[in-house]
């Protein structure tokens, strides 16, 4: 039972120099990364994992605080990556400093003008119009067959 706990011991200081290394991973990708989005992703990723490893660490070192501190690594795990969700989008929507490469943003809002409006609600009903018309060429083609 001793070597079980001596070992514990030792995998829980492990885990905390481990989720050491990915929060200062973390600190590191926070400077270096050009814009908001690409920092948030660092800042939250690695660092997600490294509170989670550091707390459970310390819960393994002192075994009496393990589930207290499991629970808190779960709350972690589960609203960090929501958190940065939020920041990202609000910087978006605000306009944030964003570096983009590939010159495509899927989220940007397309605002029609009227006259495409006009053109695309009138090809919404010749498309309707066809499947119509293809639905009674079955109705049809069935009805002869029999």
């Amino acid at each position: 039972m001793e070597l079980l706990q001596t070992i514990i011991f030792y995998a829980g200081w492990v885990f905390i120099f481990i989720g050491g290394l990915f929060v200062l991973l973390s600190a590191i990708g926070l400077i270096r990364m050009p814009d908001t989005f690409t920092r948030l992703h660092a800042g939250t990723k690695s660092s997600t994992l490294g509170i989670a490893m550091s707390t459970i660490g310390v819960g393994m070192v002192n075994t009496e605080w393990f589930l207290k501190l499991f629970i808190l690594a779960i709350f972690f795990l589960i609203t960090n990556p929501i958190s940065s969700s939020v920041l990202a989008r609000a910087t978006y929507k605000n306009n944030g400093k964003f570096i983009n490469k590939s010159k495509i943003d899927m989220y940007k809002e397309v605002s029609l003008s009227q006259d495409d409006e006009i053109a695309l609600s009138q090809n919404e009903v010749s498309i309707s119009q066809d499947e119509n018309r293809r639905a009674c060429v079955e109705d049809d083609k069935t009805e002869e067959s029999k």
